[in-house]
């Protein structure tokens, strides 16, 4: 056995000063090109509106389905109205004449 210790495994020397850099000397950080930070801010962009879409997507169809349920009750609405006015007329006197319970009987041109 040799008892020598081995070169490669000193424990008070560690190994990186022993190999050269690869990368070569440190180097300046150069500026930063326009191109590349608008690049990087659109991407930033989009990546916050795809979170904040995915957050309302639960939101949307209820929002729809409420939309829909509104438009619905807004037409039942409308067909009440249509079928009152159509009653109105039905019991309106066939001449045409007002019985005086009409809006415009006995109106002076105010309220």
């Amino acid at each position: 056995m040799n008892d020598q210790p081995n070169d490669a495994t000193k424990p008070d020397e560690p190994l990186t000063e022993s190999m050269p850099d690869p990368a070569g000397p440190p180097q300046p950080v150069k500026k930063e090109d326009a191109v590349l930070r608008a690049l990087s801010v659109a991407g930033v962009v989009v990546v916050a509106a795809g979170g904040l879409l995915l957050a309302m997507a639960p939101t949307i169809g209820a929002t729809q389905g409420a939309t829909r349920s509104t438009k619905i009750q807004w037409e039942q609405r409308q067909a009440e109205i249509r079928r009152a006015m159509s009653e109105d007329q039905a019991l309106a006197p066939p001449d045409g004449k007002s019985d005086g319970s009409g809006a415009g009987a006995g109106d002076r041109g105010g309220r």
